[in-house]
């Protein structure tokens, strides 16, 4: 086996914080225990499962292990609002797979999922992980109950814009859990002949109340009479046509890649996704530095603010719509973010500074948005 699956009780993971002594002492009992699996089994690649990474260990163990020389190559299930210098410390730690908790792009059903996340925030995890080489395995779920069919037409609109990314490992309905809200809730929630998932009655010979005391998950139908294949069809075609399809079943180098480039006077981007506007960009000025800014999710108006001293609003708005008619950015709900993975960026870039994107040279506003052809 060259893979090592742990069970790994980092820091209590599921208890609050408590005090830096029972944090220091979490922190070198999980270093130890990572030493011991590697240096005992003789494997670099250890995954933890079971627990989502505890969020002290960013500042903690990570540069522990990165300063150590320990050279494991670690998998952890994460939350998926992740800020850059956080996924890079984890990387540099030997951070080399995650199980980000997407489960969709839409704020709406985000929403009804209580993530606290955006679909932009799941998507810029994405375009990170792609430019640190961290493999991201997660899942679109769907048939939430009260969901709104069009927000999959949404999704099914945005899966062309990200063929460049990783793709869902799947596109799959809700699981009903024991002790799930849906499951503890399941009326409130609209959910109703809640009953034993029919595989059970294949493995045990049991009657469905016998079922019933002894199963974990559970089938249901929906109080409106709701059929989420119905409105679902359609992402789940899109997601196997022009992301799966284009990912899986040809050569690694003809995947499409939407690669940006900062030279210092501009972003450089090259485009072979299938739906390019132009096969190449080159972003100078107003345009280059408001790409750069949206390397994370920007509001409208915290950008026209932030630009109010080299622009005004109006330009800020035509220079976003630019980017997005070249689909080189979406917008969701009035955030607005950058698509390219970044494979050169600004040394500044993502460190806090108001100015991040102070190397690019100021450009004639006429010249903000070239294509190279």
């Amino acid at each position: 086996m060259d893979v090592l699956f742990a069970v790994m009780p980092f820091a209590d993971a599921n208890r609050p914080a408590i005090g830096v002594s029972l944090l220091k002492a979490g922190l070198e009992r999980a270093f130890a225990e990572l030493e011991f699996l590697s240096q005992t089994y003789g494997r670099k690649r250890i995954d933890c499962v079971d627990n989502i990474l505890d969020m002290r260990y960013v500042n903690t163990l990570f540069p522990k292990l990165r300063d150590s020389g320990l050279g494991v190559e670690l998998f952890y299930e994460v939350k998926s609002n992740l800020r850059y210098e956080q996924l890079t410390t984890l990387y540099d730690g030997g951070l080399r797979g995650i199980q980000p908790g997407v489960e969709s792009f839409s704020n709406e059903i985000l929403r009804l999922m209580r993530k606290g996340c955006t679909g932009l925030q799941n998507i810029q995890l994405l375009r990170w992980c792609a430019e640190l080489g961290i493999d991201a395995a997660y899942n679109i779920l769907t048939g939430f109950p009260n969901e709104s069919p069009s927000e999959y037409e949404r999704m099914a609109e945005l899966v062309p814009l990200m063929c460049h990314l990783q793709p869902p490992v799947v596109v799959s309905p809700i699981r009903l859990d024991r002790f799930s809200p849906f499951f503890t809730r399941s009326s409130e929630f609209g959910l109703t002949r809640v009953r034993p998932t029919v595989s059970y009655y294949y493995v045990y010979p049991l009657g469905r109340r016998e079922l019933s005391r002894l199963a974990y998950y559970f089938d249901y139908d929906y109080e409106d009479g709701r059929e989420p294949r119905s409105y679902v069809d359609n992402l789940r075609d899109e997601v196997n046509r022009k992301w799966w399809n284009v990912w899986f079943k040809q050569p690694l180098e003809a995947r499409p890649r939407l690669d940006a480039y900062c030279d210092g006077r501009a972003v450089n981007i090259t485009d072979t996704r299938a739906e390019a506007v132009a096969p190449s960009h080159r972003l100078e000025g107003l345009a280059a530095e408001l790409y750069l800014r949206c390397d994370s999710a920007q509001s409208l108006s915290s950008l026209q603010r932030e630009f109010g001293a080299v622009a005004d609003a109006a330009e800020v708005l035509k220079a976003l719509e630019g980017l997005i008619a070249s689909k080189l950015m979406v917008e969701m709900d009035g955030q607005y973010l950058s698509l390219a993975v970044m494979r050169t960026r600004p040394a500044s870039a993502q460190l806090g500074s108001d100015h991040v994107y102070a190397n690019i040279q100021q450009a004639p506003a006429a010249d903000t948005l070239s294509r190279l052809v």
